[in-house]
């Protein structure tokens, strides 16, 4: 697995965002995932 390819599903991982894009594939792979509320809870 490459992790340099999947920089692309997050909205802005070099300012430390890590909040998943609207379409990262896996919102079509599992049909009722749900993000983790990362602007609630903060990465740590």
């Amino acid at each position: 697995m490459n992790l340099n390819n999947m920089k692309k599903f997050f909205v802005d991982p070099e300012n430390g965002d890590y909040t998943l894009r609207d379409d990262a594939p896996v919102f079509d792979e599992i049909p009722d995932f749900e993000p983790l509320p990362l602007g609630e809870i903060g990465r740590y």
